[in-house]
């Protein structure tokens, strides 16, 4: 059983060392890495390039600039194992807690960004279970959710070991510390999902009420709000 881990960079020299690392020191023996350049310009290049050499079992493709998404997807066409597993190159503290809720379909959807987050290197998933599942390359945040949803959607098994087994490194250069970059791709994924979920539109549809009301009361106001919402989401 091979265990394929991508990990996605742009710019991250001065943690991607740790990050390989991470990788190499691994008691498992059967992997391999796909190291994606997301059109770096510091030395993360040669960082990838020297452990390629060192070690066979890691592999660096560069492409231009197409945000992390684009990155995540074209990691998914090198892959030769039978599990995955997405790390970022500044991945190496404990994140959220992930106990309150099960696995499912409906917590992953209703209760994400409220008290249930999965990083993206918290799963390892089976090649099956992503067969024909890709990354919405729109997004260059919140990509991750969008995911996870289409995965529970298949109703995996899940397996959860709660052990603080992945590490999360805060800095001023994460995606998350980008406000506005956050907000904006958030109203994104929340615009696709009313698009397409179906089960549970309505509990999902309160969410984004309660998350926008301040914002959502001024826009009632206005006469052509409900024309040009329902044109949004593609619903009456």
């Amino acid at each position: 059983m091979k265990i394929s881990t991508i990990i996605t960079c742009y710019n991250q020299e001065n943690f991607l060392e740790e990050t390989l690392n991470s990788i190499a020191n691994q008691t498992y023996p059967n992997w391999e890495c796909i190291v994606i350049d997301d059109g770096s310009t510091d030395g993360s290049a040669q960082i990838v390039k020297r452990r390629q050499e060192e070690d066979s079992r890691f592999f660096y493709f560069y492409q231009k600039n197409a945000g992390v998404s684009a990155a995540r997807n074209n990691g998914l066409t090198k892959i030769t194992g039978d599990f995955i597993q997405f790390l970022d190159a500044d991945d190496t503290s404990p994140f959220c807690d992930l106990t309150k809720y099960s696995f499912t379909y409906k917590n992953v959807l209703l209760q994400w960004d409220i008290d249930f987050n999965i990083p993206i290197h918290c799963f390892i998933f089976s090649t099956k279970i992503i067969e024909n599942l890709h990354f919405e390359q729109v997004l260059r945040a919140k990509e991750d959710w969008i995911m996870w949803i289409n995965v529970f959607k298949r109703n995996p098994k899940v397996a959860f070991v709660n052990k603080p087994l992945a590490m999360y490194r805060l800095h001023n250069q994460n995606t998350t510390q980008n406000k506005s970059l956050i907000e904006e791709n958030t109203e994104v994924a929340l615009a696709y999902i009313l698009k397409n979920e179906t089960l549970y539109f309505d509990e999902f549809f309160q969410k984004v009420i309660n998350k926008y009301k301040e914002k959502i009361a001024k826009i009632q106001q206005r006469p052509w709000y409900k024309k040009v919402f329902y044109a949004l989401i593609g619903k009456e």
